[in-house]
């Protein structure tokens, strides 16, 4: 199987196929949780409550209709929270597999530094290869076994073929995480000023306008799995037109 989705055209074809299941998945879970009559019993009702209590004389009154309020919406606001988890569970799912076999790391002969000027060593290499302030891309079969020195921090060929983030915050390395980046955080005491993260990735599905922070399957997947709710929202709306 892994061999098969070598192909950049196939794999791009599953993981399509598989986000726009995962985004059908997602609506029919939170649906599930969250169904359209509570939703709309929610909606309806909040106004009626909210005017009463604005109406109201008696503080006794005024403290009952305030409770209501406050515990139909933390209930509305459970249901759809825990259908929001629920749902995107296969979503998560799909999305690991997809990355367990991504090829990128296996098969791509370059990888992108961006910035380029996080390169500091060697410096022949940055004379030679870097075109211009935003991208550098580094031929890995050209490249000896001297260690590239990248946002102050020391990568040898093995460690820079994979696809990685240097952060300046825990914020913005749980961000790249949750993206499956292998992520480092910037040690200030190096004395390394960047104004941003810095991204290293292997060059392979590299024709989205999101690149390098995304590739051309992590576009594709979350872009079916939008397309893949909005169908099934859609479907089931026409469906319970059709039924009435």
């Amino acid at each position: 199987m892994t061999n098969i989705l070598l192909e950049p055209g196939l794999y791009l074809a599953v993981g399509g196929f598989m986000g726009f299941l995962g985004g059908c998945l997602f609506y029919g879970l939170w649906r599930r949780l969250l169904s359209r009559s509570a939703s709309r019993n929610f909606w309806r009702t909040l106004p009626v409550t909210v005017r009463s209590m604005l109406m109201s004389d008696e503080p006794r009154e005024l403290l009952s209709y305030y409770r209501t309020l406050i515990a139909a919406t933390a209930r509305y606001a459970g249901f759809n929270l825990l259908g929001v988890m629920v749902g995107i569970t296969p979503i998560t799912v799909i999305f690991l597999l997809l990355y367990a076999l991504d090829p990128s790391s296996r098969v791509a002969a370059s990888v992108e530094v961006h910035p380029a000027m996080v390169i500091t060593h060697p410096a022949e290499l940055v004379n030679d290869l870097q075109q211009d302030k935003e991208h550098m891309l580094i031929d890995l079969d050209k490249l000896d076994d001297s260690p590239l020195q990248i946002a102050g921090q020391t990568l040898d060929r093995e460690t820079l073929a994979k696809k990685q983030a240097f952060c300046k915050t825990t914020a913005s390395c749980l961000m790249f995480g949750m993206m499956m980046f292998e992520t480092h955080k910037i040690n200030p005491q190096t004395g390394y000023q960047v104004g941003g993260s810095v991204v290293v990735r292997p060059v392979l599905l590299d024709s989205n306008p999101f690149w390098p922070y995304l590739n051309d399957l992590d576009f594709l997947f979350f872009l079916a799995v939008m397309l893949g709710s909005v169908t099934a929202a859609w479907w089931s709306r026409h469906r319970r037109v059709d039924e009435s």
